[in-house]
């Protein structure tokens, strides 16, 4: 119940060595660590939200080392993913991969989250500005992104 693991991929023997070496590792000052940064992430994510005003589109939830960033599109967006596509163009801009969630690992750093962070809330603040001026496509530099899983 408190672990996370996937096994999509566990008849591949490298990845369950890998595994293994990684519980090897795992302490409770490591998951610590990683609950720390986690809901420091959580918290500065959240703050970007409310001071841009977007909180009517983006949200973020889950457990502090594993949240999700979830950007619902506007009424207007007539089903494009254009709020989705200004978060992830602008957060992409600023070297900060994102599909919605947030992973923390050992690697992270606070410099790593602080800049996540200060990405998070560029981003959210470009997202406003184009939700006040009504023209989400305008900002985009090509086309929105596409759902993963849509009729062709």
């Amino acid at each position: 119940e408190d672990v996370f693991f996937s096994g999509t991929h566990g008849s591949e023997a490298l990845s369950l060595a890998a595994a293994n070496a990684v519980l090897d590792e795992l302490t409770p000052e490591l998951y610590q660590a990683l609950f720390l940064r986690g809901e420091r992430l959580r918290t500065g994510i959240q703050e970007g939200i409310d001071e841009t005003g977007v909180g009517d589109l983006v949200t973020i939830g889950g457990a502090a080392p594993r949240t999700v960033t979830v950007v619902r599109e506007p009424e207007s967006s007539g089903g494009q993913l254009l709020a989705r596509s200004i978060v992830h163009q602008e957060l992409l801009r600023q070297g900060v991969l994102f599909n919605g969630s947030n992973f923390i690992s050992a690697a992270h750093t606070d410099e790593d989250i602080d800049h996540a962070v200060a990405s998070y809330r560029e981003a959210f603040g470009v997202l406003a500005d184009a939700l006040r001026t009504g023209d989400l496509e305008a900002v985009l530099d090509g086309s929105p992104v596409q759902p993963a899983f849509r009729a062709l």
